[in-house]
């Protein structure tokens, strides 16, 4: 097995026949002091040579706390869209169940953004796009003031070397 960085990512490559060898790899590599400072993921390309991969396990823990429990509205997904989605249908007194494949929410696309709102400087007028990052854009103050969660609006720099776009 060998490891290297490409395109600021550490890539895990080589052959194994032990899948829980391939696990543990990865998780010795994100588990490791520094990983996060130095690398924006890993990627493991770890080919497994012991024949059919494994079925997942499932967790042990087996939660029956909504037995019987008949939501209004049941958000499949709990990135950025699912959790503002579930917030807003519980502000109308609505029983909403949100369920994720993940351990937690925001865990996919949502925690793999550039941490920044999309101005829509780029976006061409008369769109819904348009429209909607228009009306969009200005909650975001609002909405971190309610959820205790620290916003700025620090600007953006536009630089253009194109004198196609000048």
């Amino acid at each position: 097995m060998s490891a290297h960085e490409r395109d600021g990512c550490l890539v895990l490559e080589g052959k194994r026949g032990d899948w829980q060898e391939i696990l543990e790899a990865g998780t010795l590599c994100v588990k490791t002091r520094g990983f996060r400072g130095r690398y924006c993921g890993l990627v493991n390309m770890i080919e497994y040579t012991g024949g059919p991969i494994p079925p997942p396990r499932r967790p042990p823990l087996e939660d029956m706390s909504l037995e019987g429990e008949e939501p209004d509205v049941l958000v499949i997904g709990a990135g950025v869209v699912g959790a503002a989605t579930a917030r807003e249908l519980t502000r109308r007194k609505l029983k909403v169940l949100l369920v994720d494949k993940e351990h937690d929410v925001g865990m996919q696309a949502s925690s793999r953004n550039a941490g920044m709102v999309h101005p829509g400087l780029d976006l061409r007028p008369g769109t819904l796009k348009h429209k909607y990052n228009a009306l969009g854009n200005p909650m975001f103050d609002e909405l971190c003031r309610d959820l205790g969660v620290p916003f700025r609006r620090s600007g953006q720099y536009l630089c253009v070397t194109n004198p196609l776009f000048i």
